[in-house]
């Protein structure tokens, strides 16, 4: 009786009950295929944490912001943390605004050089470059000799919702002063104090200090001119000032740039005399010798000859 009833229960509703049970069925499948992707998504998940893994571990081994990217060479491990920390804490200073403390750092050569003081560094260095909220990133430029980095400045994205293609680039070096680390910033590399003179006629030119920057080289020169007569140090036609190299290299000064009457020492007068020559940093380059050729001793005689050429009152001066 039972089972009749359930087999005319079914004639009845086979449509339906066929219906329901295709629905379960399509149920079933779609479960399956979403587990199935859901596996998949799983396992690439894995094998993609690993390829990022490898990527980060390959970046992490190309980029080393200690390691110079001109020599191969890097930072000892012995100083690296204090290097790297001076330089840190002068950025992190600078756009954090606490310019104060970050001049504080920079070394006494570089404030000789170029800020005498405070408001100069503000107004002249901190100010342009840091005047808004910025970022950095750093990279040993060179380790030979000097630590010098290459450091870029930039809108910090995160703080100021903007983002910007502007950066600026200055190169700052380490120094080790009084036993403390210390910062040449600006380009500006060293300073080597020389203080040897060369003589001739009366005409005596002391060389007191050399300053090396990324793009030139700056000589401070005391030139004594005990003589009667005025002198001219160049013609600037001829260009007679040069500095050479260990490998016999000649590096013109910039004459064409300077005063005119810069390069004329009256007689019985000694003048300061800074001049700049067109010699870009390189870390194992050593300048050898310092040319004055051609030293004009009468400047009044050299200037009323027609003919140049005829002028016979040259002195010759190497340091």
């Amino acid at each position: 009786m039972a089972f009749r009833k359930v087999r005319l229960f079914y004639y009845n509703n086979k449509t339906k009950i066929w219906k329901i049970i295709g629905l379960i069925a399509l149920v079933i499948v779609i479960i399956n295929i979403l587990n199935q992707i859901a596996r998949r998504n799983i396992n690439n998940n894995i094998e993609n944490t690993i390829d990022t893994n490898q990527y980060v571990n390959n970046i992490s081994s190309i980029y080393n912001p200690t390691q110079s990217v001109v020599d191969n060479g890097q930072v000892s491990a012995i100083e690296e943390d204090d290097v790297t920390k001076t330089l840190t804490n002068f950025l992190d200073y600078c756009v954090n605004g606490n310019p104060q403390n970050a001049y504080n750092m920079l070394s006494e050569d570089c404030i000789e050089v170029y800020y005498p003081t405070y408001q100069m560094f503000y107004s002249n260095y901190y100010e342009p470059i840091f005047g808004d909220q910025k970022t950095y990133t750093y990279q040993l430029w060179t380790s030979s000799g000097e630590y010098v980095f290459l450091v870029k400045i930039m809108d910090n994205a995160l703080d100021t919702g903007k983002i910007s293609d502007e950066i600026t680039q200055d190169y700052i070096t380490i120094v080790r002063q009084n036993g403390n680390y210390s910062l040449n910033i600006n380009s500006f590399i060293k300073r080597e104090a020389i203080n040897q003179s060369s003589s001739e006629n009366g005409v005596q030119i002391n060389l007191q200090n050399v300053d090396y920057y990324m793009d030139n080289i700056v000589c401070t020169y005391i030139i004594n001119n005990q003589t009667q007569k005025d002198i001219l140090l160049t013609d600037q036609n001829e260009n007679g000032i040069y500095i050479v190299d260990k490998n016999g290299v000649q590096y013109s000064a910039n004459v064409n740039e300077m005063n005119p009457n810069d390069l004329i020492i009256n007689a019985n007068s000694t003048k300061e005399l800074k001049i700049t020559y067109n010699c870009g940093y390189v870390s194992d380059k050593t300048i050898s010798s310092f040319i004055f050729k051609n030293i004009i001793s009468d400047n009044e005689e050299y200037q009323n000859i027609e003919n140049k050429e005829e002028y016979t009152g040259f002195l010759n001066l190497e340091i």
